[in-house]
């Protein structure tokens, strides 16, 4: 029953798993989901063990809004297998058997490889490592190992309540930053308690309308542009090259595409067109310092950036990450020129894997002999 989902005909063929990038497809084409949810709940009342109706019901449940319940599921997921293969083959041939190595939790807890490697010749395995099943000495066979876990930074709650009771200043947690600052909860995302904070008795009123024990916490740079509009720009690092993924465009400071109403913007979509046709010519041209500075410090093969210009025109960072989503599910008919941009992403990131798969064979073949090293 369990199956890879047809968006044309919402008719699932038998025997694998549904997966991230159908569904969130399905999701942000305002296809009503609970549908397959309740068949998902049906299938299992015979088959409860079934792993991958499991983990397709956690993700039906997160992408309609019931996290909590969405957790339990994907835990029972988990005690019943930490293997799955997920959809991302065009034809059955695989050129390259990737595993990666991801955590349970939401949807920002891993990289959304599915997304990246749909329909391409590359077989994707995620092996979940939990508390409980630990990584297992024998793992897949693989060509590329792939570890993906984003960084924690954090403020004690105790820490913010001093300086909205005056006790301390915000210096003492930014140095020489000053009001108005950015705060969010320690793992939220998707702008989930996220507040631009003027002044002390804001903070005193943000802290009192939750019970957050850790905070992110930076300072708020104006980074909108002469017409008033701010602009976000989600880049990826590819083994150090800059894509544009996509160019949010709004009045408002605090951007997420699917809010900042390009659909309805003509001129925005014109505005996102432009800058990618022109971006190695124009935006990565400008910033190849600092993009080149923050590969160097990252040192990662692949990432993803939240960015933006300055009035002053210096890159503005506002999160590296490897778990931001990177798709090409958008309408067609509203944005024809994401297309070609998403699919030069998705043969930069196949052309990655393929140089560390070489990488690693060609050092397997220069491995010294044990017995040498024994001497």
């Amino acid at each position: 029953m369990n199956a890879i989902f047809d968006p044309a005909t919402t008719t699932p063929a038998p025997g694998t798993l549904i997966g991230l990038r159908h569904l969130l497809r399905a999701a942000h084409q305002n296809e009503d989901l609970r549908p397959l949810g309740a068949e998902l709940i049906n299938h299992l009342q015979s088959q409860p063990d079934d792993a991958n109706a499991l983990m397709d019901l956690s993700l039906v449940l997160q992408l309609i809004g019931d996290h909590a319940l969405a957790m339990t599921i994907q835990a029972e997921a988990l005690q019943a297998r930490q293997l799955y293969h997920l959809p991302t083959l065009h034809d059955g041939q695989a050129r390259l058997r990737v595993l990666a190595i991801m955590v349970s939790g939401d949807l920002m807890a891993n990289t959304p490889l599915e997304c990246l490697l749909g329909n391409s010749d590359v077989a994707l395995d995620a092996l979940y490592v939990t508390p409980e099943n630990p990584l297992p000495q024998a793992v897949p066979e693989h060509d590329v190992l792939g570890v993906c876990m984003p960084p924690t930074l954090r403020v004690e709650r105790q820490v913010l309540a001093g300086i909205a009771s005056g006790q301390a200043a915000i210096s003492s947690v930014l140095g020489e930053g000053a009001f108005p600052i950015i705060v969010r909860p320690l793992g939220s995302h998707a702008g989930k308690g996220l507040e631009k904070i003027g002044d002390a008795a804001e903070l005193a009123g943000y802290l009192a309308q939750t019970d957050e024990p850790a905070f992110y916490v930076s300072c708020f740079i104006d980074y909108r542009g002469a017409d008033g509009q701010f602009r976000k720009y989600r880049l990826v690092l590819i083994e150090g090259r800059p894509y544009v993924c996509h160019v949010g465009i709004s009045a408002h400071w605090m951007i997420h595409y699917l809010n900042a109403g390009m659909a309805e913007s003509a001129a925005k979509r014109d505005e996102e067109a432009a800058i990618m046709r022109d971006f190695d010519d124009a935006f990565a041209l400008r910033h190849k310092d600092a993009l080149a500075q923050i590969q160097e410090r990252l040192g990662l093969d692949y990432v993803g950036l939240d960015c933006a210009e300055t009035a002053d025109g210096e890159l503005l960072v506002f999160e590296a990450d490897t778990a931001m989503v990177v798709h090409d599910i958008d309408p067609v008919d509203l944005y024809p020129y994401k297309q070609p941009q998403m699919h030069k992403i998705f043969a930069a990131f196949r052309t990655m894997l393929i140089n560390a798969s070489q990488a690693g064979h060609a050092g397997q073949a220069h491995a010294p002999d044990a017995a040498a090293i024994d001497g």
